[in-house]
C-alpha cells in the first residue's frame, strides 16, 4: 500500500552525528510536547455558546441525552462521555474543558506511535512536534467540544489499521470496527472519511496481491457503519429538522485552507499551510517510486476527504466550519511529519519542523487571551442595573447559553426573569426548524407578553443583529422594543471582534 520505508539516512550530504541526532529526537518532541499541554491547558476565558451547550446537554441524564440532541443535531457519544465527566469532575469551566485536553494528550501518543510504526523515530519525532504545537489542535483540545475526540478517534483507527497490516489478527479488524462505530457516534463528518478511505482502499485492491490485505480493512468499516446505524433514525430526523442555518456548505477553497493545517493569524496562518503542503508535494514528487511507507494513501485520504465533503455538502445542503476537518486533522499530521523527515539534508527537515512550531505556538499564545464571548463584560455591567422583578431578553437565543451560565449562582439576578425570543430555555438553542420557527414569530405579541411580565419594571434586551438567519426578526423585535419604550438606551456595545458578541439595552418604563 506505498513505497518502501526510506532510509532515514540516505541521500543525506552531512549527517548528523548518532549522539545530535538522538538529542534532537528526545529533546525536540519532549519541548513541543510540554509546550502543547501547557497551552492546552493554560486557562481560558468564559464558556461560548457551543461549549455551553454542550454543558446544558450534559446535565441531562444519560438515557434523555439521545433524545434531546435532537434539537441540536449532533450524535450522542460525546455528550455522554462529557456526562460521566461531569459526575465525577462538576461543570465548572477548567473540568469541563479538561476532558478534552485529556484526550487531545491521547491522540499526540497514539498519532506518534502510528508514526514511529510506519517510518521509525524520526518521523514520529516531526510528527509529535507539529501536531503537539499546531494551534488548530490546541484550540479544540480547550473547548468543550467533541472535536478532540474525533481526532483520537481517527488515530486509533489508523493504529489499527497499521497493526492489521503487519499481524494480520483479527482483534485488530474488531478494534477498527469499533473505532469506526466510535466515531460516528461522534460526528458526522466521519461518513466523509469513512466513504474517502472505502474509495482508496478500492483503488489499491485493484492490484491482486494487495486484496488481501486491503478488504478485510474496508469490511471493518462497513461493519462500523453498521452499528451506527440504530442512530440512523436520529440522524434523519435533525438532518431534516436541525440543519445549521448559522453557516455555509463547505466550499473546497475554505476546507484545503484549514484541512488539519490551519493555524489562525491571517497571513501567517496561510503562509505555515503553504510551507507544509509545498514540503508534502516536493517530496512526494521527487521520491513518488520510494515514498515512505502508506504514504501515498494518507495523501489520497488527506487530499479526498475535503472533496467528498464537498460533495456530500452540496448534495445534502449541509454546512460547513473549520473545526469539522478534525476528521482528517490526524492524517494529514502524518503526511506532512513524515514530508518533513524525509527531506534532505536532515538539518533542512529538522528546522522546518521547528520553524513551523515556533510560528505555531506563537499564534496558540495569541488565541489563548482572546475572549470567545463577551458574555462576562456584558453580565458585569447588567449585574450594577438589574433589580428582582426586571425582565431579561436574549434575540436571537443563540446569545443566552453563554450569558445564562455566566448568570446562574449570582444573587444579583435572582428575581430577574430570563426569556429567549421567539421561544425556548436559555440553557441551550434548539435549532429544531430554526429559520421557520423565527420568520413566523410576532414580535408586536412578543413585546406585549414582556410588557405583561415586567409591568412597571425595566426590560433588558442582549441581541445582536448579526447572528444568521436571525438578523431580521431581532432587529424587528428591537425596533418594537424602541417603538413601544421610547425611554431606552445602549449600555454595552455590540463587540463584533469577538466570536460570541451582543450589546445590552436598557428600555425603562415611559414616565
Amino acid at each position: 500500500m506505498g513505497g518502501a520505508v526510506v532510509n532515514p539516512t540516505a541521500g543525506s550530504a552531512r549527517p548528523m552525528s548518532g549522539s545530535s541526532t538522538r538529542a534532537l529526537l528526545v529533546l525536540g518532541p519532549a519541548v513541543a510536547i510540554a509546550t502543547g499541554i501547557v497551552l492546552r491547558v493554560w486557562p481560558r476565558p468564559a464558556l461560548w455558546l457551543d461549549e455551553a451547550q454542550s454543558v446544558a446537554f450534559a446535565r441531562e441524564s444519560f438515557g434523555s441525552i439521545p433524545t434531546a440532541l435532537r434539537q441540536d443535531g449532533a450524535p450522542p457519544l460525546y455528550y455522554l462521555l462529557l456526562r460521566a465527566w461531569t459526575n465525577v469532575f462538576g461543570t465548572g469551566t477548567t473540568a469541563v474543558r479538561a476532558l478534552s485536553a485529556v484526550i487531545s494528550m491521547g491522540a499526540l501518543a497514539v498519532l506518534g506511535a502510528v508514526a514511529a510504526r510506519l517510518w521509525g523515530r524520526r518521523a514520529a519525532a516531526a510528527v509529535l512536534v507539529i501536531a503537539s504545537t499546531s494551534s488548530f489542535a490546541i484550540r479544540y483540545a480547550s473547548e468543550t467540544r467533541m472535536y478532540s475526540l474525533v481526532t483520537l478517534e481517527v488515530a486509533a483507527g489508523l493504529w489499527f489499521v497499521v497493526r492489521w497490516i503487519d499481524r494480520r489478527r483479527r482483534g485488530d479488524l474488531v478494534a477498527l470496527m469499533v473505532t469506526v462505530a466510535a466515531l460516528l457516534y461522534t460526528h458526522y463528518w466521519g461518513l466523509y472519511l469513512v466513504i474517502t478511505v472505502v474509495i482508496v482502499l478500492a483503488a489499491v485492491a485493484a492490484t491482486p496481491e494487495r486484496r488481501p490485505v486491503v478488504v478485510p480493512i474496508g469490511a471493518a468499516l462497513i461493519a462500523g457503519c453498521v452499528l451506527w446505524l440504530p442512530w440512523l433514525p436520529s440522524f434523519r430526523f435533525q438532518s431534516r429538522h436541525t440543519a445549521t442555518p448559522w453557516a455555509q456548505a463547505a466550499r473546497l477553497g475554505d476546507i484545503v485552507s484549514a484541512t488539519g493545517l490551519r493555524t489562525g493569524w491571517g497571513s501567517l496562518a496561510r503562509s505555515i499551510v503553504v510551507v507544509l503542503l509545498a514540503g508534502t508535494v516536493v517530496v512526494v514528487l521527487t521520491m513518488w517510486s520510494r515514498t515512505p511507507r502508506l504514504m501515498l494513501p494518507l495523501v489520497a485520504v488527506t487530499v479526498g476527504c475535503p472533496l467528498v465533503a464537498v460533495v456530500g455538502g452540496s448534495v445534502s445542503d449541509s454546512a460547513y466550519t473549520v473545526r469539522y476537518t478534525a476528521v482528517v486533522f490526524p492524517v494529514a499530521m502524518l503526511v506532512v511529519g513524515a514530508a518533513c523527515s524525509t527531506i534532505r539534508p536532515v538539518r533542512l527537515g529538522a528546522a522546518l519542523v521547528i520553524v513551523v512550531a515556533v510560528l505555531s505556538s506563537a499564534v496558540a499564545i495569541h488565541e489563548i487571551g482572546v475572549p470567545r464571548t463577551t458574555a462576562p463584560r456584558v453580565a458585569a455591567r447588567l449585574r450594577l442595573l438589574v433589580h428582582a422583578g426586571d425582565v431579561l431578553i436574549y434575540c436571537p437565543d443563540q446569545l443566552a447559553p453563554a450569558m445564562s451560565r455566566v448568570l446562574a449562582g449570582d444573587d444579583a439576578f435572582d428575581g430577574v426573569r430570563q426569556e429567549v425570543y421567539p421561544d425556548g430555555t436559555p440553557s441551550r438553542v434548539d435549532w429544531i426548524d430554526y429559520r421557520s420557527r423565527y420568520q413566523q414569530a410576532d414580535p408586536v405579541a412578543a413585546v406585549e407578553r414582556y410588557e405583561a411580565m415586567a409591568a412597571q419594571r425595566t426590560i433588558w434586551l442582549i441581541w445582536s443583529g448579526t447572528y444568521p438567519p436571525t438578523q431580521g426578526p431581532c432587529t424587528e423585535l428591537f425596533d418594537q422594543l424602541r417603538a413601544t419604550r421610547r425611554d431606552n438606551r445602549l449600555i454595552v456595545t455590540d463587540d463584533q471582534s469577538i466570536s460570541d458578541h451582543e450589546s445590552l439595552w436598557e428600555f425603562e418604563m415611559s414616565p
